[in-house]
């Protein structure tokens, strides 16, 4: 079974590495997007499995805005963070199942990707 994930992430260089360890997972294929728009966009377009999104977008308010558009998906998201003033608290009552405090090993992202898609089985 293929799991279809959406990883928002603006920061380019934390896009090419994801983009780069997930080429070992095939049965992941991984959309990303680079703002919320585009996130948007993509969840429009396809009936994804679950969600990854970075909290301090561009905009201020972008990671917020894709946070509640997947739990109005119904999708399974957890959000990265490096703001350490927001209590996880905060972020689970907001929807997430999952919270990656910044900075983090990239390498976690597959497995956290795996766990979150069989909340959607």
């Amino acid at each position: 079974m293929t799991i279809k994930l959406l990883i928002v992430e603006d920061d380019a260089q934390l896009g090419l590495l994801i983009e780069f360890l997930f080429l070992s997972y095939p049965d992941i294929d991984l959309h990303l997007a680079k703002s919320e728009f585009e996130a948007m966009t993509l969840m429009d377009q396809y009936t994804m499995d679950a969600v990854i999104t970075d909290m301090q977008l561009n905009s201020h308010q972008g990671g917020r805005s894709v946070l509640k558009m997947a739990v109005d998906y119904d999708l399974p998201v957890a959000v990265m963070t490096a703001d350490v003033s927001v209590p996880d608290d905060e972020y689970l009552d907001l929807g997430a199942a999952w919270i990656i405090r910044k900075p983090f090993d990239t390498a976690i992202l597959p497995q956290i990707a795996l766990r979150l898609a069989s909340l959607n089985d």
